[in-house]
């Protein structure tokens, strides 16, 4: 478990946000319409069914301004892990509870009493553990599956980068690493996917993920960038500094005072 909660995941985007507020709409959905909880099976009124709708209209607009909400206080962290989407979900679950709770109170009884929030709050728990915990599991096992590596590649281009956790391990075309960043005991991995820059988090030191690499490929330019030198074009000297520019992505990493002439001499081989 404790494995479990430290693996990294990618920081969720809008599309991903988007996607489990649709999963949420469609589970409940179906859930409101067959078995009618909190009541309301018994319930009489020839727009019952539009009123149930409403639950899942709460989903659909409230998950994804919840979960932005408080994202905000995880953005600026360097990685994103599961303990982070656990706790988030958590909250996004207790605010749409409170939320579904008043629409309950005000659209379907006309009359709001507190004392019933915690028994509310209990069903609604076991109706939303399944799909919640079927969300933090796809997000996990998508990691953990992914190799970043397109698939017509065969197993024996695969580059193996492992992380201290135990289920922490991606495979890559060597070819498609650009530059690996160190950030404390976390080394960002930069890769070429779909025409895009994309990366994955791991939970390792530069210094050893170095070591599973193909030591030719890649070059130390400073204490926290390796790079793989066949994807930059130039060094350049600006304000004083010199960086490693790759024009195609856009990319321009600091390059140490004595790695200077080792990094050019690499880009001279290569052009």
């Amino acid at each position: 478990m404790k494995a479990f909660l430290s693996s990294n995941i990618p920081f969720p985007d809008r599309k991903s946000i988007l996607a489990d507020a649709l999963f949420l709409c469609a589970y409940f959905l179906i859930v409101l319409f067959i078995f009618q909880p909190f009541g309301t099976f018994e319930y009489a009124h020839p727009h019952k069914m539009l009123q149930l709708s409403g639950y899942c209209l709460l989903i659909l607009f409230g998950y994804p301004l919840i979960k932005k909400g408080v994202l905000l206080f995880s953005k600026n962290n360097p990685v994103y892990s599961m303990r982070q989407e656990f706790t988030n979900a958590f909250i996004v679950f207790a605010s749409l509870t409170i939320l579904g709770f008043f629409y309950h109170a005000l659209i379907i009884k006309n009359h709001v009493d507190l004392m019933h929030l915690p028994v509310f709050m209990v069903y609604s728990f076991g109706i939303c553990i399944l799909p919640f915990a079927g969300l933090l599991y796809q997000k996990w096992l998508k990691v953990h599956t992914n190799t970043g590596l397109p698939e017509n590649h065969t197993n024996n281009t695969k580059l193996e980068i492992k992380g201290i956790n135990l289920y922490e391990t991606f495979y890559f075309n060597p070819s498609d690493i650009l530059y690996l960043k160190s950030n404390g005991n976390y080394v960002l991995i930069y890769f070429q996917k779909d025409g895009e820059v994309k990366h994955e988090i791991i939970r390792n030191t530069l210094s050893q993920v170095s070591g599973q690499l193909v030591a030719n490929d890649f070059t130390n330019i400073h204490r926290s960038f390796l790079v793989n030198a066949k994807k930059f074009d130039k060094v350049i000297r600006e304000d004083g500094k010199h960086l490693l520019i790759a024009q195609k992505f856009d990319i321009r990493l600091p390059v140490s005072r004595d790695k200077l002439t080792l990094i050019e001499k690499k880009l001279k081989d290569h052009y």
